[in-house]
């Protein structure tokens, strides 16, 4: 089971079935999908399996998952942040997925603080890494924001990404 984490705006309780809604509309946004794998919106059916993806990462990988994020003065859902392998290796990839609304306000670098914070400290993880689209820079300054540094190119989930790193020395520094 995955633990509930706070930040000072945010909680992030592990991903539950009942959140299928939110995901459904949120994989439905073109703007939030944009710079997501192919970039096309995702369906209902799609969504679906999705979020049976991610109601098995901590299954398969105890301790990493998905985390449905909500402001905690309205409790308004505002999308996800994930701490799982990167697509089909061993790394240990943070991620984030937040609607529109949501964007430009700190909460990308908020949370993703957060997951770094238990993947080094709880977890006691040696790394942990960050891919984005080569046009995401908005999402590649959240990861700089918080520590990864940039260390290259990477061909992940169908595509080519920028690859960005960070090492449990260079978090505890």
């Amino acid at each position: 089971m995955l633990p509930i984490l706070t930040t000072e705006r945010l909680i992030l309780r592990p991903f539950h079935k009942n959140d299928l809604p939110d995901l459904i509309r949120l994989n439905k946004n073109a703007a939030v999908m944009q710079y997501i794998g192919n970039g096309k919106v995702r369906d209902e059916e799609e969504s679906k399996k999705g979020m049976e993806r991610f109601l098995n990462f901590p299954i398969k990988s105890p301790g990493f998952g998905v985390w449905s994020a909500f402001l905690k003065d309205i409790e308004t859902y505002i999308g996800f942040y994930a701490l799982k392998n990167l697509d089909n290796t061993e790394e240990i990839e943070v991620g984030y997925r937040l609607d529109v609304p949501f964007w430009g306000m700190g909460y990308a670098t908020e949370g993703a603080s957060r997951l770094l914070k238990y993947g080094f400290e709880d977890q006691q993880l040696d790394r942990i890494v960050g891919v984005t689209h080569p046009s995401n820079t908005a999402s590649q300054k959240v990861l700089l924001k918080i520590g990864l540094q940039q260390e290259g190119e990477g061909h992940y989930y169908g595509g080519r990404c920028i690859y960005f790193g960070l090492n449990r020395k260079g978090y505890l520094k």
